[in-house]
């Protein structure tokens, strides 16, 4: 629905088993975590329905709380906002290195 932020939940399985599960879900698998434990996202009811479903075929899972749905396609949109964000404030390379984690 719009204006829905979204949601994730964290399941306790690989990502071929929660595919296995969700099949056709609207939900999108976001992190692939360790071989067992995958992130999904997507519009909160559908989200709500898929740990439904999971936990049914016997799998953990559990709602994370989070502001939105990210890496799904209900967050697509903010990576141009963004970036018409940092070209409107000038944002220029580095001049010494810099490392993120």
């Amino acid at each position: 629905p719009a204006g829905d932020p979204g949601a994730m939940a964290a399941v306790s399985a690989s990502a071929a088993e929660v595919e296995a599960v969700l099949g056709t879900s609207p939900v999108v698998l976001a992190n692939h975590n360790s071989p067992k434990q995958t992130v999904i996202s997507g519009a909160t009811e559908d989200v709500s329905a898929a740990v439904e479903r999971l936990r049914a075929a016997g799998l953990g899972a559990k709602r994370l709380q989070v502001a939105c749905a990210f890496h799904s396609p209900l967050v697509a949109g903010a990576g141009e906002t963004f970036g018409r964000t940092l070209d409107a404030i000038g944002v220029v390379r580095p001049a010494v290195p810099v490392y993120g984690n």
